[in-house]
């Protein structure tokens, strides 16, 4: 982000909690989405203090709103509403991340009102019989679909994404189209300096999100350049590769979602409050427990536990989501 959009004015920080904060408690507004925007730089660090992640085991954020295609799901009987393998819809995660194994997707929940069960079901069905190469290729399709370009390149599903990603910006149609746009695309580490043009179309969005997911390819691949299993194409049975986290506003009393998951799924739900996180395939966090462990364990005053944005994440922690979903002292 450049210098002079950086924020140092306190007041103005102060503004933006008591506005949230405000806004989460007023009916009809759609708090979720904000909060979502303003947990979007830290969640990777969010998850790996839940998770106990450090070194080479941390999660790393690869894109937020990534599609999942229903159709890709085999089973009928699981709630999916899934009607034909020609079907375009999907399930958007709120954030995707991944490990050196498995790929995250991140659902969050504001509310105890905000469940859906179908939603969870769905999430359960792409751990169960999903893989992330089929996914990806299934988002080129799409991106090819929108630009009116082939999607036939080679390699794995990354690699077919990037040559994509190339073959759109080198397309004369869309230089005409883009203008000035086309020239800050190129440039991918400065994908979210796009200013809001008459002629970046919903269409041109799709740009935005491919360039976050090639900006985060070094994660795709290992310290000898070897791919990643998540990225390569595999035939016949295999066991999944995604992982699904809910963080969820109480860990315990969550209504719904805690009949969900511990009457109907026990056996195949992995609690948040467990120390090992890795063996269940759906897994929940409750930010009321996550908040109270970043207090209690020093997470905020250590300096040993410096974080990409430590300022900010302070910030958001002491003005935002404790004021909201912290335990009362």
């Amino acid at each position: 982000m450049s210098s002079n959009r950086e924020v140092q004015n306190p007041a103005i920080l102060n503004t933006i909690s008591d506005r949230v904060i405000r806004d989460y408690y007023t009916a009809a507004i759609k708090s979720e989405v904000i909060l979502d925007t303003l947990i979007t730089p830290v969640v990777e660090d969010l998850l790996n203090i839940a998770l106990g992640r450090d070194g080479d085991n941390k999660l790393h954020y690869v894109t937020k709103e990534f599609p999942l295609m229903t159709k890709l799901l085999a089973k009928e009987d699981t709630e999916t509403e899934v009607k034909t393998k020609e079907d375009d819809r999907s399930v958007k995660a709120d954030y995707l991340l991944c490990d050196d194994k498995y790929v995250y997707v991140v659902e969050l929940k504001t509310t105890s009102g905000s469940f859906d069960y179908k939603q969870f079901n769905k999430y359960k069905a792409f751990c169960e019989e999903c893989c992330f190469s089929k996914l990806l290729d299934c988002d080129a399709d799409v991106v090819a679909k929108a630009y009116s370009v082939n999607n036939d390149g080679e390699g794995n599903s990354f690699e077919k994404l990037e040559g994509l990603y190339n073959s759109i910006l080198s397309n004369e149609r869309w230089k005409k189209v883009s203008g000035d746009t086309y020239n800050r695309l190129l440039d991918k580490k400065d994908i979210k300096e796009l200013r809001e043009r008459k002629n970046y179309t919903s269409t041109k969005k799709y740009m935005t999100q491919v360039a976050e997911i090639i900006d985060a390819g070094e994660y795709f691949y290992d310290s000898n350049n070897k791919p990643r299993d998540f990225i390569i194409e595999r035939g016949g049975k295999h066991s999944s590769d995604i992982k699904c986290i809910y963080l969820l506003p109480i860990s315990k009393q969550y209504g719904n979602m805690h009949n969900a998951m511990h009457k109907k799924d026990a056996n195949y739900i992995n609690e948040g409050n467990k120390e090992d996180y890795s063996n269940g395939p759906l897994m929940y966090i409750g930010l009321d427990d996550l908040l109270d462990k970043i207090t209690k364990e020093g997470y905020l005053e250590s300096e040993d536990k410096a974080f990409r944005k430590k300022e900010y994440f302070e910030w958001l922690v002491k003005g935002v989501l404790k004021p909201i979903f912290g335990k009362s002292e």
